[in-house]
């Protein structure tokens, strides 16, 4: 695979800070920077300055067989790393031939912070990092699923703590970059499926002052370093960076992190979860109190969310084996799991109608798919129209004869019922970054999501039409869901802080955001009740918590219950 790899940001002698002092003088002064490529480089770690920018570095191609630590999975993290570790280096940080130290192995996200503040100037836009921190995660995963067939003295590794791969310098991490680091883990970057070599490199065009999304005609599917920069000053958030940079990817949650699914019933009387043990889980409401937990009935797959009807007598999940499965309440105790009909793809959300009656998914093959009950039996799958993109969302209006997803090109669409038969897929409006969220209302008249700004949007029937999309208020943290009351006046989310907010219609025009209660750990899901009076989430100690409104005022947050996955 060809790729060009990052070019440093610290020059011999000077420290990354004054390199950006330096850099902003104009294209000139990148010329000094080394390429930093998957090949091995000169002892000098210099580049010809008319090279460095117009001639790509190529990757050695990974090994055809084997593997060094025996990993490869594509939606958890690895859990280690193992490194070549070199005495000496060069002022660029090439090795110096004949001081290899040995392999050892580093705990993955360590690994990622301390090789952070190396390849990044620290005192960039927080954006910028969280770019930053997402292609040196993916670059350094890339190596550890393909090995190159590298090894020293009898002992594999993934790569060198060098500019050949990345510069590893052990405990050179900081509180800023640590903070990008940690905001983004439980986020995985992939093109179709799998984890890619996320090229990166100083400038695509020679210049630090270039326009965000410049230079890809050159260097296509590199992340620019001062470009995320840019772009980050111009208030592109992470996802949207990225997604400029490294078109066609996918972001979605890792399968080993804290992704924490909740789900509230219409009358806020029941939240379901899933446990520490992977367990379908239920707290509940009796006498005014919170009760709970208490199972409900099987195991969750890693990615698998959990989704309540709004009379909370039924549950909805994908277990282990990826078949989408049912609890329900027969005599008042729950029953089950029960297998209702088709396999899930890895990652694929699920959605209900109020009654129940309805589930969709998205099958094993990208399509989205539907399982129905008839005659007491439940029936399916069957395809409704079209493949959501691999880290959409769906959304279902009460009645379930709307559904709403983010396609491969962005788009939000959605998919309706006509005549007894579904139609579509039909753009409804907008572009959604990479990891949006998605929500609509009862009706299925407004549907929310985040836009290629990172930027809080909506769409919304008028005349029988769909409008927009126009901004609401605020921008959701990267791994925030959203949740749409029943009548489409309170819209919630996590933001870039953590905290829980809400944007809420005044006087017929949208006002806000504003914070309700509580910071939510990252991976936390959110649910709401019909009135948007009651917000369910998971607290940064990975208890399930409550927000809710009393005398006209937001309260909380407290506990309800027992502790998420």
């Amino acid at each position: 695979m060809s790729v060009i790899r990052g070019l440093r940001l610290t020059l011999s002698g000077v420290t990354a800070m004054a390199a950006l002092s330096v850099a902003m003088a104009g294209p000139a002064a990148a010329s000094p920077l080394p390429n930093k490529t998957g090949q091995p480089q000169p002892v000098s770690g210099q580049v010809a300055p008319s090279a460095l920018l117009s001639t790509p570095r190529v990757a050695a191609a990974p090994a055809a067989t084997g593997n060094c630590g025996g990993y490869s999975s594509d939606s958890t993290p690895p859990s280690s790393i193992r490194v070549l570790r070199y005495a000496q280096h060069t002022s660029v940080g090439a090795p110096v031939p004949g001081t290899e130290i040995g392999v050892v192995n580093v705990p993955f996200q360590e690994y990622v912070k301390d090789v952070l503040p190396s390849e990044w100037v620290t005192s960039w836009q927080s954006a910028s990092l969280q770019a930053g921190a997402m292609a040196v995660k993916t670059y350094a995963w890339y190596w550890v699923n393909n090995w190159r067939g590298g090894s020293y003295n009898g002992s594999c590794y993934n790569v060198d703590d060098s500019i050949n791969y990345q510069r590893y310098i052990p405990g050179s991490s900081t509180a800023v970059t640590n903070s990008a680091v940690q905001s983004t883990w439980n986020s995985v970057m992939t093109k179709n499926g799998s984890v890619f070599q996320a090229s990166y490199q100083a400038t695509l065009t020679g210049s630090p002052s270039e326009v965000c999304g410049t230079g890809l005609s050159r260097y296509p599917n590199t992340l620019s370093q001062w470009g995320s920069q840019n772009c980050a000053l111009a208030g592109h958030s992470w996802q949207s960076i990225v997604g400029a940079y490294y078109p066609g990817l996918s972001i979605g949650g890792s399968a080993g992190a804290a992704k924490s699914p909740v789900s509230m019933d219409a009358g806020a009387t029941h939240v379901a979860f899933i446990d520490g043990s992977g367990s379908v889980a239920n707290d509940w409401v009796s006498n005014g109190a919170w009760q709970g937990p208490s199972g409900l009935g099987g195991k969750a797959r890693a990615d698998s969310p959990v989704v309540l009807n709004a009379s909370a007598d039924h549950a909805f999940f994908i277990d282990a084996d990826g078949n989408v499965m049912n609890d329900w309440v027969s005599n008042g105790a729950w029953q089950g799991p029960s297998a209702i009909g088709g396999k899930a793809r890895p990652g694929s959300p699920i959605a209900t109608n109020a009654a129940g009656t309805l589930v969709a998914f998205v099958d094993t093959n990208g399509n989205l798919v539907n399982d129905w009950v008839s005659n007491r039996a439940w029936q399916g799958p069957s395809g409704l129209g079209g493949q959501p993109r691999g880290d959409s969302p769906l959304a279902f209006n009460a009645a379930g004869d709307h559904i709403f997803f983010i396609d491969g090109s962005g788009s939000v669409a959605n998919d309706w019922v006509s005549n007894g038969a579904w139609q579509g897929p039909s753009g409804v409006g907008g572009t959604a970054r990479a990891g949006s969220g998605l929500a609509t209302d009862a009706a299925g008249t407004h549907v929310a999501f985040v836009d290629t700004n990172g930027n809080l949007a909506n769409d919304w029937v008028s005349n029988g039409a769909w409008q927009g999309p126009s901004g609401l208020g605020g921008q959701p943290r990267g791994d925030s869901p959203l949740a749409f009351n029943a009548a489409g006046d309170h819209i919630f989310f996590i933001d870039g802080s953590g905290s829980v907010a809400n944007d809420w219609v005044s006087n017929g025009a949208w006002q806000g955001p504003s914070g309700i209660g509580g910071t939510a750990r990252a991976g936390s899901g959110l649910a709401t009740d019909a009135a948007g009076t009651h917000v369910a989430f998971v607290d940064t100690n990975g208890n399930l918590a409550n927000d809710w409104v009393s005398n006209g005022a937001w309260q909380g947050p407290s506990g309800l219950g027992g502790t998420s996955r």
